[in-house]
């Protein structure tokens, strides 16, 4: 426990040195990458380490390289956004595991439900032997994976509390464009309606849809829990966000810039988790406090990963190398 506040307090002042930004000393840079994301803003603290990460690359590259970070829904979705990079029209994208998943379907090993117990072991997933097998397949895709990121437990929010499978029974809950995020709410009862992030709050408040999930983190962040009012402890997946870039940039870059943005960007892996771990905790506890949210948990989970474990097999029947990634990730947590 002390070592992980320790870890947590080291990443807080790591990201701290960022605001106001420093800027390094050059007169333009040589290579220029805006990478896109969905959600948030420049404001949003589920974004600060993607803010500090190029202040960081300028810095070290003394201002040859700029990483641009570009947020909103006007970039599409997040398959919309990743095929743009792999062809090249964009020079990066910071876009969800679920998100990633029409393009490399291994990614989707971080997705499966129930698969992630806990943290720590998310932590070690993302940048252990799963990292370095997933990054083969996004060579492969024409893309560099620089980094995974993860960013806690996903947990259902929405119009309506769940204190039973029985409530969440043709509830429209809001998933994002993956085939296995539909079939993890279709096991449970629910039906599921994939929907790009830019569309969902409106979509909540026209009851187009019921609910969606969400990290702790960004319930509070975002307002979330304006439109969402009830959030339920039900942490079936943990959101892992990618750093990609077009193969056609990166491969544009001297080796002494792409190790410098490999090492920050990994740099930085260690710090978004502790950093969102302690603000998912914290996230629903303001917005009880300050916002009226109402915060359920269930304390059974044995009813949700009977139905949704028959998952793990038939991903793993359907994609490459889906058992091998499997098995690292269980690795991870032990």
């Amino acid at each position: 426990m002390l070592r992980r506040l320790a870890l947590t307090l080291t990443g807080m002042a790591i990201l701290c040195t960022a605001l106001p930004f420093a800027t390094a000393r050059a007169q333009s840079p040589q290579f220029v990458a805006k990478i896109v994301k969905a959600a948030g803003n420049a404001e949003s603290l589920e974004n600060a380490t993607l803010l500090r990460m190029a202040q960081l690359v300028k810095e070290r590259t003394k201002g040859a390289v700029e990483i641009e970070p570009l947020f909103g829904s006007q970039f599409g979705s997040e398959p919309e956004m990743l095929e743009n990079v792999r062809l090249g029209s964009i020079q990066a994208a910071y876009v969800t595991t679920a998100g990633s998943g029409s393009l490399i379907p291994q990614v989707l090993v971080l997705d499966l439900p129930f698969l992630m117990t806990s943290s720590d072991q998310a932590l070690a997933a993302t940048n252990g032997k799963a990292f370095d097998m997933l990054s083969k397949y996004y060579d492969e895709a024409d893309l560099h994976l620089a980094a995974l990121w993860d960013y806690g437990f996903r947990n259902p929010v929405g119009t309506f509390p769940i204190a039973t499978m029985d409530d969440v029974k043709g509830k429209k809950i809001r998933v994002k464009e993956s085939k296995l995020s539909v079939a993890m709410w279709e096991a449970i009862g629910a039906n599921p309606t994939p929907m790009a992030w830019g569309e969902v709050q409106n979509a909540l408040l026209t009851k187009t849809i019921d609910g969606y999930d969400t990290t702790g983190s960004a319930y509070w962040d975002l307002k979330l829990y304006e439109a969402a009012p009830y959030y339920t402890k039900l942490p079936m997946t943990y959101v892992v966000y990618t750093i990609a870039f077009s193969k056609a940039w990166w491969d544009q870059l001297p080796a002494e810039y792409q190790k410098i943005i490999d090492e920050t960007a990994r740099e930085m892996a260690p710090v978004t988790h502790h950093l969102m771990e302690l603000e998912a905790v914290k996230g629903p506890l303001r917005a009880a406090s300050q916002g009226g949210a109402k915060i359920g948990e269930i304390a059974d989970l044995t009813p949700y990963v009977e139905k949704m474990k028959p998952l793990w097999t038939s991903w793993a029947a359907e994609v490459s190398g889906g058992q091998e990634l499997i098995d690292a990730v269980v690795a991870a947590g032990k």
